[in-house]
């Protein structure tokens, strides 16, 4: 494990986090996208300062994926795009980060299958990690792994994450869309019950 710890450290140097959070990033279109998977990948890899990290790296893509959603729901509304909003970043952002996260693990573990097998289980089960950030280390850790063949130098030369992220990213956009989809349903059932209501209190006519 410390040969992974010393290659991630080099292969991602010593990013400074930015000030600003990721959503106030892609509203104004200041990215840089990579600032939290940076600072889950440079933590020292030790598997419990790695998982706190990488809490914010998942909480950011959640974000992203959020962001997107909304902006998907706005536009089949016939809303008018907001000039202070540029979803078509979101999806960018997004690629970025993994990407960083994804190669750095297929090179710093080597290209190794075991060793990232072995350090992404350690990371997903410590006990910082609940709930859905766990299930979402976890699908991370699994698609990592899968993608990877018994050739390490393929892995840690020639494969990148490309097609991994875009299907991360097709599963969280999924996600946020059914999630919005399901807020605009109650937001209408609870606007039309309150319609009823507000008829049945008039007096009648």
């Amino acid at each position: 494990m410390v040969r992974l710890t010393s290659t991630i450290l080099a292969l991602v140097g010593t990013a400074a986090l930015v000030s600003h959070t990721v959503g106030a990033a892609v509203v104004f279109g200041g990215l840089d996208t990579s600032s939290r998977s940076h600072h889950f990948l440079a933590a020292g890899m030790q598997p419990g300062v790695a998982a706190r990290s990488l809490i914010k790296v998942e909480e950011e893509w959640q974000a992203q994926a959020a962001l997107f959603a909304e902006c998907n729901a706005a536009a089949k509304a016939g809303a008018p795009e907001d000039p202070l909003i540029n979803c078509a970043a979101a999806p960018k952002a997004f690629a970025k980060s993994c990407a960083t996260t994804v190669k750095a693990i297929y090179q710093g573990s080597s290209g190794d299958r075991s060793v990232a097998t072995e350090y992404m289980s350690d990371v997903c089960d410590q006990q910082a990690l609940v709930g859905w950030h766990r299930d979402r280390c976890h699908g991370l850790a699994d698609a990592i792994v899968s993608a990877m063949s018994e050739d390490s130098y393929y892995n840690r030369e020639v494969l990148d994450g490309s097609k991994l992220c875009h299907n991360l990213w097709e599963h969280l956009a999924e996600d946020e869309r059914r999630r919005v989809a399901a807020e605009e349903a109650a937001d209408e059932r609870a606007a039309a019950q309150h319609a009823k209501q507000q008829v049945a209190a008039s007096p009648a006519a």
